[in-house]
C-alpha cells in the first residue's frame, strides 16, 4: 500500500532516538516541609540529549511554593546544575500543574549521575514527578 508512504516514513523517522523520559517521582506528603540534597539518583546509561525538563505537580498543598533543582556529576567534577534556575510551582496553581525549566546543560555522557534536590515545598503537598525528556545522542 503505496497510500500515504511518504508520511508514514516522516512519523517513523521523527521517533527515531525519541526516549522514554527520565523520571524523578516523589510521593507521600512531605512532613516537616524542608529543603532536601539527593533525594532521588539517576545513572544516565548511553549518551543523551536532553530536551526540557518539567515539574508535574500531583496533589497541591494549602501554601507556599514547590522548588526543585536537578544536578548532574560527571567523573570527579563536582555536582552542577542542569537548569538556569530552579522549577517552581505555587499552591495556587493547583493540582495536575505542570510547568517548565530552561535547560543550562544538554549533553550528558554514559556515566554521568542526575540527582534532584528539593529547596522547598508546598504546606501539605502530595506527590510530584520531575521528568527530563530526552532523545539519543
Amino acid at each position: 500500500n503505496l497510500i500515504d508512504h511518504e508520511s508514514r516514513l516522516l512519523v517513523l523517522d521523527s521517533s527515531i532516538g525519541a526516549r522514554d523520559p527520565i523520571e524523578f517521582g516523589v510521593f507521600g506528603i512531605l512532613n516537616p516541609p524542608m529543603a532536601l540534597t539527593g533525594v532521588l539518583t539517576y545513572r544516565v546509561s548511553s549518551p543523551i540529549v536532553l530536551t526540557a525538563a518539567r515539574l508535574l505537580v500531583v496533589t497541591a498543598g494549602s501554601a507556599g511554593t514547590l522548588s526543585i533543582d536537578i544536578e548532574y556529576k560527571r567523573g570527579a567534577d563536582p555536582w552542577a546544575s542542569i537548569l538556569t534556575g530552579a522549577i517552581t510551582a505555587g499552591f495556587a496553581s493547583g493540582n495536575y500543574f505542570l510547568t517548565s525549566g530552561v535547560l543550562a546543560v544538554t549533553s550528558l555522557l554514559a556515566g554521568d549521575l542526575l540527582r534532584l534536590n528539593i529547596n522547598g515545598v508546598q504546606t501539605t503537598m502530595a506527590d510530584f514527578l520531575a521528568y527530563l525528556e530526552n532523545t539519543a545522542a
